[in-house]
């Protein structure tokens, strides 16, 4: 009998052990690329194998990264959920997923909710910014946090065109009606990368009084561009 109540036990220790290493509830940010000036999408995933009620994180980004706080939604897991976020000073950013129900949120695995990442015009092509989680909880009915583990990626600056027109030149100073102008102008692709999908260019004439500028001509261009500069005129 007692050799039955130890295997018993020892039985039960493995059962509770095996159930333990089966968990798996986390929370994931992917690798992403933005442009410098621009923003995007950025995405939350969570997989969890348990019913999980409510989410809290905190989130910290690099210099010059910066997150929409009034466009954080979530996706179709929620089930009458609500999301808050929060900037809490130095670069960090608080979020809470939660059910005034005390819901589950639905699925088991994907993106639970986004957000809109914003890179400034000042960071550099081609560069990497680390993204940080902390302060996770995976929250389930009874206020346990079974959180297994979370992971947060990187932010690379995507390389891409950027035309800059500099060395603009009129030839003369006092035009007459139906007369004809000379302009010169310099354009240089300052980019990472060539062009690839075409571009534009357009002389725009305004008066001395500062109106509404008019477009006087155009050009269409079709080619691919690494550089170096062009002279037009």
């Amino acid at each position: 009998m007692k050799y039955r109540h130890l295997f018993s036990t020892v039985l039960i220790l493995i059962v509770g052990v095996v159930t333990a290493f089966g968990q798996n509830n986390t929370i994931t940010i992917p690798d992403v690329s933005v442009a410098k000036g621009k923003s995007i999408s950025l995405p939350i995933n969570m997989d969890n194998t348990s019913d999980v009620v409510a989410v809290q994180f905190t989130l910290t980004v690099p210099d010059g990264l910066t997150l929409n706080t009034a466009t954080a939604a979530l996706t179709d897991r929620s089930d009458e959920h609500s999301v808050t976020l929060q900037s809490v000073g130095g670069n960090k950013y608080m979020a809470m997923v939660f059910s005034s129900k005390n819901k589950a949120i639905k699925g088991r695995t994907g993106k639970l909710l986004s957000v809109s990442l914003a890179a400034s015009s000042s960071l550099e092509e081609g560069t990497e910014h680390q993204l940080m989680l902390s302060d996770v909880i995976i929250g389930t009915r009874d206020g346990s946090n079974i959180v297994t583990g979370f992971s947060a990626g990187k932010v690379s600056i995507a390389k891409s065109p950027d035309l800059e027109v500099s060395q603009v030149v009129v030839k003369e100073t006092n035009v007459n009606p139906g007369a004809t102008i000379g302009v010169n102008w310099t354009v240089a692709n300052v980019g990472g990368l060539p062009t690839t999908g075409g571009w534009s260019e357009q002389i725009l004439l305004k008066d001395a009084d500062g109106n509404t500028p008019v477009i006087v001509t155009g050009f269409d261009f079709t080619n691919y561009w690494v550089g170096p500069n062009r002279t037009n005129g």
